[in-house]
This record gives C-alpha cells, structure tokens and sequence, in this order.
C-alpha cells in the first residue's frame, strides 16, 4: 500500500508540473497574441490617421486658391489705398 502512495504522489507531482509548463505555454501565446493585436491596432490607427490628413489636404487644396485669390486682393486694396493716402502723389 506504501508503495502505491509514493507513486501517487510521483504522479500528482508530474500533473502540477505538467499543468504549470501548459499554463506557461498558453501564456506565451496570450501575450504573443496580445502583442500581435497591438501591432495590429497601432497599424490600423495610422492608416486611419493617413486617411484624415490625405482629407484635410484635400480640403485646403481647395480653401488654398480662394485664400490666395483673397490675399491678392488685399494686397492690391493695400496698394490702392497707399497712393491714395500718399501726401507726394499731387
């Protein structure tokens, strides 16, 4: 009957081992796994991040001509109202 136990006790030593090297191992894939997601997540926010400045450039692509038209214009009321205030014109 000894021996049985010692047995039983080599054996339930084994499983918790067994058990222990298992759950190691299926901690190493969680956190690869996480890792992976998280590359996975940051490359997805960048793209999208891309995708808005490529829209907000597009936007002043279009604002950047009618702000260039208006720039022109003052500079040129500017000018105007210079030779009109200029006391040397007459």
């Amino acid at each position: 009957m000894r021996h049985g136990v010692k047995e039983y006790c080599i054996e339930m030593e084994l499983n918790c081992v067994m058990v222990s090297l298992l759950l190691n191992y299926i901690k190493k894939i969680i956190n690869t796994t996480i890792s992976n997601y998280n590359n996975l997540l940051s490359i997805y926010k960048n793209k999208a991040m891309h995708n808005i400045l490529i829209e907000h450039l597009k936007i002043i692509e279009v604002q950047l001509p009618n702000k260039t038209h208006a720039l022109n214009v003052d500079q040129k009321c500017l000018q105007y109202r210079e030779q009109l205030d200029d006391p040397d014109r007459n």
